[in-house]
């Protein structure tokens, strides 16, 4: 079981100090790599929905860390609802970026069949929620969609992609989804290294690599459709001996 800590700074005192830390970490560093995205001089179809995913986490990690951690004790388990409905739908978005990536690969029907999947996997996850009372939903709740999301619609798309039409981003989508895994052995184990430094602490630093993995293989997709699209043919000199003559 995590041991709860407490310390006091200004006056105001703060539950899991060093949780809403990594949080507030991840958090940030989701809220850049949505910036740098943004930022991207050539965007593939599938940038945007990297960028709502990167977005919503980091609105959903910053959220947690507040809520679930830092105020807790203040706010109740209540409020952890939202959190857990931001990162589904962020999770949703990737799915999206993901199925987007491998749309050169498809055919029209299946492709449309995936898409609808999307929005009908997130509907199960939100009747799934709905099983339980606003007290008791958690983190743990999103179990189901990650598992489904990620390791079953991500991974096996891109695997089909990478033997399909190659492409480096590919590659590095799917050793960010291998990244992953040590998050779920560490959140099964329930193993806290201290109780300054907990479990949760330890999967939002984990998460790090992960998240900038991801948003490489984001820039690499940019990348691929800027080489796809070529770039511009400079302009023929103009041939002054012809003009004059």
């Amino acid at each position: 079981m995590v041991e709860i800590t407490f310390i006091e700074l200004l006056g105001v005192k703060i539950q899991d100090p060093m949780t809403l830390f990594t949080d507030l970490l991840l958090g940030f560093q989701c809220l850049a790599l949505a910036w740098f995205l943004y930022r991207q001089p050539v965007k593939a179809e599938s940038n945007l929905w990297f960028l709502l995913y990167f977005l919503l986490m980091g609105i959903g990690s910053i959220e947690g860390g507040f809520v679930n951690h830092g105020f807790f004790y203040l706010l109740g388990p209540g409020w952890k609802s939202p959190m857990v409905l931001i990162i589904g739908l962020s999770l949703s978005c990737l799915q999206y970026a993901n199925l987007l990536t491998v749309k050169e690969t498809l055919n029209p029907r299946s492709y449309s069949l995936l898409r609808a999947c999307i929005p009908v996997q997130f509907f199960f996850f939100l009747l799934y929620l709905t099983q339980f009372p606003l007290t008791e939903i958690d983190f743990k709740m999103l179990v189901p969609h990650l598992a489904i999301g990620l390791f079953l619609f991500v991974v096996i798309l891109q695997v089909y992609g990478h033997f399909t039409a190659p492409r480096a981003g590919r590659r590095t989508l799917l050793l960010s989804i291998l990244l992953i895994l040590p998050v779920g052995i560490v959140t099964i184990a329930k193993y806290s290294p201290d109780k300054w430094f907990n479990q949760f602490d330890l999967v939002h630093v984990l998460l790090l690599l992960p998240m900038y993995l991801i948003y490489k293989a984001a820039a690499l997709f940019n990348l691929g459709e800027s080489t796809k699209k070529g770039s511009p043919k400079p302009e023929e000199p103009v041939n002054l001996e012809a003009s004059a003559s």
